[in-house]
């Protein structure tokens, strides 16, 4: 019986780490509404800082795409919405990064 309750714990983990963004768009609002410790606003600087690196990888997946977009014939528009794209997931990210930092020095100032 131990096992078991050891394997749901495990998908439970599991599941967790592989939520989708839409889920942890609605924990995030939990984390900044209930936000009252310095460990608290660090745990928030880590969503924001995952949350930077994940529209950072976006934004370089999307700068790839305008190579592959190059060699194929009447794509022109293509390029234009990855440039696009490109420079929304990017600001997207400096934002995300400037929440973090937000975050960080609420911590500090709660310790």
């Amino acid at each position: 019986m131990k096992h078991v309750w050891y394997g749901l714990a495990a998908v439970l983990v599991l599941s967790l780490l592989f939520m989708p963004a839409h889920a942890r768009a609605e924990d995030i609002n939990s984390m900044v509404t209930n936000a009252k410790t310095s460990a608290d606003h660090e745990a928030i600087a880590k969503h924001y800082d995952e949350v930077a690196a994940e529209l950072n990888a976006k934004a370089e997946e999307h700068n790839n795409l305008i190579t592959t977009y190059s060699v194929v014939p009447g794509s022109s528009a293509n390029d234009k919405h990855c440039d696009k794209m490109i420079r929304d997931m990017r600001d997207g990210a400096k934002e995300a990064a400037n929440l973090a930092e937000a975050h960080r020095k609420m911590a500090a100032a709660t310790k």
